[in-house]
């Protein structure tokens, strides 16, 4: 987005309600952040970015407190067709929050020019959504990563410093 977003950094369960002009809906929409409130026995809810949509579910990138760093999950969809269950089994869905930048098969920029010499290079383009990056989630995102020579795990690294204003 070229800036900092404005989400916010309090407890999962409470992003969803959070005033902060971006659109919201329970439609999922690639780059959405997807958002769970707290569940039976739990207090913070959680929160995942959708990757890709099939008919009766959703692929979310995810880091968890304390557990992975960053794992793909399925979410599927709730029985009764609102919303969807988070990987571990929380069905206090909330709805999506939109990312304003649409991710769609056209890209979401004019694409990475020149080959990738450094992490940075990589974790920009992924960021933006550009270049060979606009349509690559999951497995797919990791093993380009590697066909380019650099560690993927280095590289969501440097994305995560990225996100989080480093």
């Amino acid at each position: 987005m070229g800036k900092r977003p404005s989400l916010s950094r309090g407890h999962a369960r409470d992003w969803y309600y959070y005033k902060d002009g971006y659109s919201r809906g329970h439609v999922p929409a690639l780059g959405a952040v997807v958002c769970w409130g707290a569940c039976a026995g739990g207090k913070y809810g959680h929160v995942a970015i959708v990757e890709s949509i099939g008919p009766d579910y959703i692929m979310i990138s995810q880091s968890n407190y304390e557990g992975a760093r960053f794992e793909y999950k399925k979410c599927m969809k709730k029985i009764d067709g609102q919303g969807y269950i988070s990987p571990k089994g929380n069905t206090a869905f909330q709805g999506f929050i939109y990312n304003p930048i649409p991710w769609n098969s056209q890209g979401s920029g004019s694409g990475a020019k020149g080959p990738y010499k450094t992490i940075d290079d990589i974790a920009k383009a992924i960021i933006r959504g550009t270049g060979p990056w606009f349509k690559c989630y999951g497995q797919t995102r990791w093993n380009k990563i590697k066909s380019y020579g650099f560690d993927p795990e280095a590289v969501q690294n440097r994305i995560n410093q990225l996100m989080a204003g480093g």
